[in-house]
């Protein structure tokens, strides 16, 4: 009897079964479902748009992109693909436009998507808006903020950054004053004391915690850059400092005056001899700078000058530890020899700016390289100083924390130059890609 019963059970779970996928094919028939659940746009002229995220707001009934397109990115003439979990009765678009799935519409201005579920009477309108960027991000913003820091006249002058506040060195026939500034606008002037009057401002630097300077292969010191002090004699005869990196001190000296010994020191009184300076290596009116390689080493470049023969140089010298120096400009001369120009690295490249030769000033003042001083060339037109900048040497260059390049000060052939420009490219503004 049990075995006679089987079929009529199992007839009566398949019935179950086939009700229930009626019911559910019979509610789907009449949903009133309407939200998009996928997003995209095609283009194939357009690089990267169809990898571009939609964000779906379905509170909002808006779709856009949280990172904006590329600058110039064409989007009047894209293939919309939209996608829902559940089937929808028609799409349209602009409220006209049966979606197709082939209809290619412009997108440089609001789109309005109308979504109809199953039981025809439930609607959705969303609001597509794609975001590109509208400004270059290769541009570069420059402006003169401050015609004139302070008066008098001027025998040398240098500026530096130290814990966030710009600090402008003056030297006159008389006296040694500094300006400071956390702006570039406005700049508050103190009397230098401690440093000798015969000294140069030429190789000063800073450290994480003080500037130095020598003189007289005397080292001397400030935590707040108006009152200096000499510090314990070196062990050795320093002429110029060159730098501070992965908390060393890096100097030229000598041992038998011929001022091309290379010194490393961590505490600024015993120096270790790093041998003798590379051939053609500038002992006089170079370029310096320090910073993250991409790798995320430090690494310093030292730019133009002038050899210890006297040479007027064009190269560009690399070292990630302060022994070992690549000239990276040896096989070519990219750009024309010169001295006290000014190198930064900044937006991803090095930029070398002004500089004169042994007639002056030189008029092609702006070089860019995108390797990191392997290769150079000369900067386009959006990168340029405008022409009221005029061109100079002797100047200098700082990066504050908000990625602004300020250019401070320098000289002409006749004359010494006391303004301020600021500049940032626009990919530098904090927050610009996103």
């Amino acid at each position: 009897m049990k075995l006679q019963r089987i079929p009529f059970v199992l007839m009566i779970i398949v019935g179950v079964f086939m009700s229930a996928c009626t019911d559910t094919d019979d509610s789907t028939t009449t949903s009133k479902t309407t939200t998009i659940t996928r997003f995209y746009l095609k283009n194939d002229s357009v690089t990267g748009l169809n990898k571009t995220v939609f964000t779906i707001d379905n509170d909002s009934n808006v779709i856009y992109n949280v990172d904006s397109l590329p600058y110039l990115s064409d989007v009047d003439s894209v293939i919309p693909s939209i996608y829902s979990a559940i089937t929808l009765s028609a799409v349209y678009l602009n409220d006209t436009t049966l979606y197709t799935g082939k209809d290619t519409l412009d997108f440089t201005k609001p789109v309005k998507i109308t979504t109809i579920a199953t039981d025809k009477k439930t609607t959705r309108t969303y609001t597509v808006k794609v975001n590109v960027h509208q400004v270059d991000p290769d541009l570069y913003e420059w402006e003169g903020i401050k015609s004139e820091i302070y008066q008098g006249a001027t025998v040398e002058q240098t500026a530096l950054l130290f814990s966030n506040t710009m600090h402008l060195f003056v030297k006159t026939t008389t006296e040694f004053k500094r300006y400071e500034s956390v702006d570039g606008k406005s700049w508050t002037a103190s009397t230098v004391t401690g440093l000798p009057l015969a000294s140069s401002l030429k190789g000063m630097i800073t450290t994480k915690d003080e500037m130095l300077l020598v003189y007289n292969q005397e080292l001397y010191r400030s935590t707040n850059g108006s009152s200096w002090s000499k510090m314990t004699s070196p062990t050795v005869q320093l002429t110029r400092l060159l730098f501070s990196m992965n908390n060393k001190v890096y100097a030229l000296g000598t041992t038998d005056g011929s001022n091309k010994i290379m010194f490393e020191s961590s505490d600024k009184t015993n120096w270790v001899n790093l041998g003798v300076a590379p051939e053609n290596f500038p002992v006089s009116g170079f370029s310096v700078w320090v910073d993250a390689a991409p790798s995320g080493k430090m690494q310093a470049f030292i730019v133009g000058g002038r050899s210890a023969q006297g040479t007027l140089l064009s190269s560009v010298w690399s070292t990630e530890n302060g022994s070992y120096w690549a000239n990276l400009t040896a096989e070519k001369e990219w750009f024309t020899p010169r001295e006290e120009a000014a190198v930064v690295q900044y937006g991803g490249c090095l930029m070398l700016i002004g500089g004169k030769n042994d007639n002056g000033t030189l008029t092609d003042t702006q070089w860019v390289s995108p390797d990191y001083g392997l290769s150079w060339k000369a900067a386009e037109e959006k990168a340029q100083l405008p022409d009221l900048y005029i061109p100079r040497f002797g100047q200098s260059i700082i990066v504050d924390k908000d990625n602004y390049i300020y250019l401070i000060g320098g000289q002409t052939s006749s004359t010494f130059l006391k303004d301020v420009w600021k500049g940032r490219k626009n990919s530098a503004i904090p927050g610009f890609l996103d």
